[in-house]
């Protein structure tokens, strides 16, 4: 089946010309439940980017803590950053 003949079927459909009944109902219900586990899927990213991005932010103000006292450090103990001990 091409795609001509689902958009045929979609529109004799919507036309009230041909019920949606046997196989073409299948398979127009098996591409709604792809469609939901799309969206839900995209959901699902959606929610994962936003707590990644969260813990990017936390993480970076972390981050630059340790450097502040290590700078700190190194200046008080006149040496360069590189050459402190970790």
């Amino acid at each position: 089946m091409g795609l001509g003949t689902d958009t045929a079927i979609v529109r004799g459909a919507l036309a009230g010309i041909r019920e949606i009944e046997g196989t073409d109902a299948g398979t127009m219900a098996d591409r709604a439940v792809d469609i939901k586990l799309t969206s839900a899927l995209i959901a699902l990213v959606g929610l994962v980017d936003r707590l990644v991005s969260i813990m990017f932010v936390l993480m970076m103000s972390h981050m630059l803590r340790l450097r502040r006292r290590t700078l700190m450090h190194a200046i008080g103990s006149y040496r360069r950053p590189a050459e402190l001990e970790r």
